[in-house]
Formats: C-alpha cells, sequence, structure tokens
C-alpha cells in the first residue's frame, strides 16, 4: 500500500509534488483542528469517563494508543482552541500549523501568565501566520519573560509550594498521582524509578529463557510493558519499606 503511494508520487512532477505536499499540510491541519473539537466537547462533558477512564489524558493514551507527552498535547490544543477559538478557525483554515498553536498555548500553560492568554492569544496568532517557527517562540519567551519578572526561578518555587501527592484506592484498585517539586528532586525520582523497570524486564527476560531456552526470543515476554512499569512502581514502594 505504501508503496503504491511512494509509485504514485514518483509519477510527479517537481510543481506537483510541491503542490501535493501543501494539500496534504492543509488536510493535515483540518484534521488536527477536527480532533481538537472532538477532545474538548470529551473533556467538557466527562464523556470520555464511559471507557472507565479518570481523565481525558489517560482516555487518549488508551484509545489512541499515544504517549503521556502526545496526549497532553492534545488536550492542550483543545483546552486553547476551545478558550480561543480563533486559534481552531487558523488551524482549520491552514494559516497555521499545530507548532504554532502549541507555542502560543505556553502562555496558557504558564499559571502566572494564563490570565492574560485570552488578550494575547490573538496577537500572537496574528505573528504566527507570518513569522517563522523560531522567531514565534522567541517572541513567546521574551512575553514570558517579562510577565514574569521571577522567570524560571519563580516557576520553580511554584512547582515546589504546588507539590502534590495521592495515593488512593478507587474501585479496588490503586490510583497514585505526584505532581510538582523541583528539577533535581524530579529527575531523582525518575531515574531510581527507571531503575526498578529495568530489574522487571530482566527478570522477565530471564523467566522467558528459563522456559523457551535457545528459542527464548520467539516467544514474548510475560509482561506488557505497561505490566511492568506498574509492577516496578510496587516493588520500589516495597522496598522502600523493607530498608
Amino acid at each position: 500500500m505504501f508503496e503504491r503511494l511512494v509509485d504514485d508520487a514518483m509519477g510527479l512532477s517537481d510543481a506537483e509534488l510541491d503542490a501535493a505536499i501543501r494539500a496534504n499540510e492543509l488536510e493535515r491541519r483540518r484534521v488536527e483542528a477536527a480532533g481538537a473539537a472532538l477532545v474538548a466537547v470529551s473533556a467538557s462533558r466527562g464523556a470520555f469517563r464511559m471507557d472507565g477512564q479518570r481523565s481525558i489524558n489517560s482516555y487518549l493514551k488508551a484509545t489512541c494508543n499515544v504517549s503521556g507527552g502526545a496526549a497532553s498535547q492534545r488536550r492542550r490544543l483543545a483546552e486553547v482552541c476551545d478558550a480561543v477559538p480563533a486559534l481552531g478557525d487558523a488551524l482549520v483554515a491552514g494559516r497555521i500549523g499545530v507548532d504554532q498553536v502549541v507555542e502560543i498555548a505556553r502562555i496558557h500553560a504558564n499559571p502566572r501568565t494564563r490570565e492574560f492568554f485570552q488578550r494575547v492569544a490573538p496577537i500572537y496568532l496574528e505573528f504566527a501566520e507570518h513569522d517563522s517557527h523560531r522567531v514565534l517562540h522567541g517572541r513567546i519567551d521574551d512575553f514570558l519573560q517579562a510577565a514574569d519578572q521571577d522567570g524560571a526561578f519563580a516557576a520553580i518555587v511554584c512547582d515546589i509550594e504546588e507539590r502534590v501527592a495521592h495515593v488512593n484506592v478507587v474501585g479496588g484498585t490503586l490510583d497514585v498521582k505526584v505532581r510538582g517539586g523541583d528539577p533535581l528532586v524530579a529527575d531523582e525520582f525518575v531515574a531510581i524509578f527507571e531503575l526498578f523497570v529495568q530489574e522487571e524486564f530482566a527478570a522477565d527476560v530471564a523467566a522467558r529463557r528459563a522456559e523457551h531456552g535457545d528459542r527464548a526470543d520467539e516467544f514474548p515476554l510475560p509482561r506488557t510493558d505497561r505490566q511492568r512499569r506498574y509492577d516496578a512502581m510496587i516493588a520500589m514502594a516495597r522496598h522502600a519499606r523493607n530498608n
């Protein structure tokens, strides 16, 4: 199927190929805008809960099989287009792309500048339609620094002050959420967690080898990556209790 697409593209002249790439990009932007509208409505209604999910992010990760970062970007895209419909209009029309909307969304993502978002987003939308991505990124940086004079230090202080962790049993299952803190603690925690994940992976490889011997590589590991990551979190907690 893909080879057929390549063959079709090979038959185009340079000018036709350029036109096709431009048309494809316009269609991509229209589809992204349509997706943002769907996500915005699902988030507003809470429709994502019908699948047993507790947040729009977890719903998108499960339903669309995307990473947490990609799910968060789709949620942010929906949030800002819903807050300032002109952004969604420009995306539908193809005047800007997702990258431009994501840049402008940085103003909305910062708690210290969010209050300005609806007023300044139309201004940066106009810039986005004409500036390169690099120039737009610089403009947003300048705004964030001007609006938040304490800069990165203030953001870190805010994250530290608002740090929070929740460990609950919801419907008989474990629900853990941790947010905030300073970058050093965050990096340390992730590094520790990944060590435990690697130990769970090594245990699966060893179990598969013990069961299948020299043909082990022909068989899947006993657990999925998601299951190993859950088990790693439990192992990390038990290790802390025992030590």
